[in-house]
């Protein structure tokens, strides 16, 4: 007997049963409110993931209920309004978070102001004068 032994081998091995966790990265104007993203149409809009395990594939997002599209650059929303945001990440494993949905707003239209009075008003030479009363 040529008494042939092979060497030893070790395989480590990890389960990872859980998804990415996905969330939206605004670059530019915005603002973020308990149930709004607000942005204006130049505010570019990127993806970022945190995956414990085997890693990311892939982040997938589609607007106002269209086709899931796969994520490859930031993007812009040009189209004023509300609009619905949906995305989620995708591990190497096939892994998938439960998908997210974000309200978006774009809002491009500068802030229009007036002022009331209430009273006697007069204007002389560009200045508005009122009474103690207004």
């Amino acid at each position: 007997q040529l008494q042939n032994v092979e060497k030893k081998h070790v395989l480590r091995v990890q389960v990872d049963g859980q998804g990415p966790a996905t969330y939206l990265i605004p670059f530019g104007p915005s603002y973020e409110s308990p149930t709004t993203v607000y942005i204006t149409a130049v505010t570019a809009l990127s993806f970022a993931s945190n995956d414990g395990g085997s890693g990311l594939d892939r982040e997938s997002y589609k607007l106002d209920g269209g086709v899931w599209t796969n994520y490859s650059s930031p993007f812009n929303i040009t189209s004023q309004g509300s609009h619905t945001l949906s995305f989620f990440g995708t591990d190497l494993l096939g892994n998938t978070e439960p998908a997210k949905a974000l309200d978006i707003f774009v809002d491009d239209l500068p802030p229009s102001t007036a002022v009331s009075l209430n009273g006697v008003a007069v204007d002389y030479r560009g200045v508005t004068y009122v009474d103690d009363k207004t």
